[in-house]
């Protein structure tokens, strides 16, 4: 009786350690798979932020250049503005000049 007891508990005292280690093994596969989702989640978050950044400094790009257009293009017409109203005087002096040459 006591042989067969402690047969038993022998046996449960295997199956007990299969068992601890199946689950230790399944842990271990758990932790694993875990490092592995939170390593491709962490990339994938790494990839849209790097990408959002890539859109918005291209977008504050484009505005920056759309700014500049706009201000070198008020500036020539305000050169050429500058250069006609140079130009109209100067023909305005020289009329005057040969009129009063006319009259001298």
């Amino acid at each position: 009786m006591a042989k067969e007891i402690l047969e038993k508990l022998e046996e449960i005292e295997k199956i007990a350690k299969e068992k601890f280690e199946i689950s230790q093994k399944e842990i271990n596969s758990d932790i694993e798979n875990l490092k592995q989702n939170l390593d491709n989640s962490f990339t994938e978050k790494v990839k849209e932020y790097k990408e959002e950044l890539v859109n918005e400094l291209n977008e504050e790009k484009e505005n920056l250049k759309k700014s500049l257009e706009y201000k070198i293009t008020d500036m020539k017409d305000k050169s050429e503005k500058l250069s006609s109203n140079f130009h109209d005087k100067i023909n305005l002096v020289i009329e005057e000049v040969k009129n009063i040459v006319m009259k001298g």
